[in-house]
């Protein structure tokens, strides 16, 4: 009997003694990659803080620490593609810089624009938004991935990068997380053979490619949805950083091929604009631009020719408000 108990008292021994070890093993693996992740994420968040030459994030960087143009745009793929900064610089006699992103959308803008205007005021700030910008739309929350490296550094944008999900406050403590996605951007736009392939104009990317024929524009067609209050917020917001700041506003719909489309937005943005005191243009249906494919890459962007027209128009209208004479 005190042989077998000897017995029984040795197994459960073994197994507690088996289980710790385990657990210890857990333990390690889990301070392991937690010291790897923390080193890794360092290691990338300084080349893409340090080393980029050129390219989106470049940019992307350059606009959030380095800009302090008169005037800044703000704004998508319309933006970076639709406004000339040597023009408006020519005919404004101020310095100008596109901060447009290709494929980021209001969201991405506003936190650029917080960014931006906490360390100083540019004296003027043109908007290009199209109404339809202000609708639901999830992909917008998504991209907003694009914010996270500047997680860490920078308390007014967080509260706009946890729209992305419930979880995102917790994933950001992986140094490696907000970087991810970015291996081969880090890489490529570290390389000093990037500036051949990605060159701008202080922001303005030129598209040189004509629209063949007459397309139908079935881009932007009437908006079925509704209204995203975060966004609504969003544009209030800057509305009201803009008068408190003395920055002159202006939200711009800059020109669509044979524009069709209808937005419940749009009463909104013009609300705002007279509420606030700022100007609201809308270009969308100019009789400068329709029917004129020339002008368009396709049915939503520009191309140079199209863009130099856009902006002489543009500055000349800004010109008048501000009393500027060649």
């Amino acid at each position: 009997m005190v042989g077998n108990l000897y017995i029984f008292n040795s197994e459960t021994t073994m197994i507690k003694n088996h289980y710790f070890r385990f657990f210890i093993k857990i333990i390690i693996i889990l301070i392991i990659l937690i010291v790897a992740d923390q080193i890794t994420g360092r290691v990338l968040r300084h080349f893409y803080f340090n080393n980029l030459v050129a390219g989106e994030h470049y940019q992307a960087n350059f606009c959030l620490y380095n800009t302090n143009s008169d005037i800044l745009v703000f704004g998508s793929s319309r933006a970076s593609h639709h406004y000339a900064s040597g023009l408006f610089e020519k005919n404004l006699k101020m310095s100008f810089y596109n901060t447009g992103r290709d494929g980021n959308f209001f969201l991405y803008n506003y936190a650029v624009f917080k960014v931006i205007t906490k360390r100083y005021s540019p004296k003027i700030i043109i908007f290009d938004i199209n109404p339809n910008e202000l609708i639901y739309r999830k992909d917008d929350y998504e991209k907003l991935s694009t914010l996270l490296p500047y997680y860490q550094d920078h308390p007014e944008l967080r509260d706009i990068i946890k729209l992305r999900g419930p979880f995102e406050e917790y994933k950001l403590y992986s140094a490696i997380y907000p970087f991810n996605s970015l291996l081969t951007s880090i890489g490529i736009e570290s390389l000093q053979i990037s500036k051949t392939r990605y060159t701008s104009d202080k922001g303005y990317l030129p598209l040189y490619n004509k629209m063949k024929g007459i397309k139908a524009n079935n881009a932007l067609q009437k908006t079925v949805g509704t209204i995203d209050q975060n966004k609504l917020n969003a544009l209030n917001d800057i509305a009201l950083t803009c008068k408190n700041k003395n920055i002159r506003l202006l939200l711009v719909f800059s020109p669509i091929y044979n524009n069709s489309t209808e937005s419940p937005a749009t009463k909104i943005i013009e609300n705002i604009a007279n509420s606030e005191n700022c100007q609201y243009f809308d270009f969308s249906n100019d009789s400068t631009y329709d029917n004129h494919p020339e002008y368009f890459q396709d049915n939503v962007h520009l191309n140079d020719d199209g863009a130099k027209i856009f902006s002489n128009i543009l500055s000349e209208k800004l010109m008048e408000k501000l009393n500027v004479k060649y």
